[in-house]
């Protein structure tokens, strides 16, 4: 049995890809170690016909090494799901303040908005005054004149 993490994992007579599950990679060996269990049980039962010869030995240490390596991929996978599990935490956060930022500067918008508004009332109240005092100078020049 051979394992090739660029190629996938082997085991006996089962290959898993790369694309596969974790569940997949961990059931592999089990259910290789499964069929050597059971081929060595009815091995071992009284013969009621001829009974399969024994797995050898070298089978199981291999079963052993197939599944030690789908535990340790397991163990880099749960830490990998850690890391993403507080990267999400992480950008959730990062959202939530987004949000609110958003909030505040559409709120300052809304503010800013009424504010040039006013203004602009202001300034167009300031011209009319301005346009009523020359009319009224320019009146009070001609009444003068009379």
């Amino acid at each position: 049995m051979s394992q090739s993490f660029a190629t996938g994992l082997s085991y006996g007579s089962q290959k898993v890809n790369e694309d596969a599950s974790i569940s997949e990679i961990l059931l592999a060996p089990l259910n290789e170690l499964q069929a050597l269990a059971h081929t060595l049980f009815l091995s071992l039962s009284p013969p009621q016909t001829k009974p399969p010869p024994p797995p050898p030995a070298s089978a199981f240490l291999e079963c052993d090494k197939a599944l030690a390596a789908a535990i340790n991929l397991a163990h880099v996978h749960q830490i990998k799901q850690r890391k993403i599990d507080s990267l999400e935490t992480e950008i959730l956060q990062l959202e939530a303040q987004w949000r609110g930022i958003c909030t505040e500067l559409a709120n300052g918008k809304a503010e800013l908005e009424g504010m040039i508004e006013e203004g602009d009332e202001r300034i167009k109240a300031i011209d009319e005054a301005r346009n009523g005092y020359f009319s009224i100078s320019i009146q009070d020049v001609g009444l003068r004149r009379l």
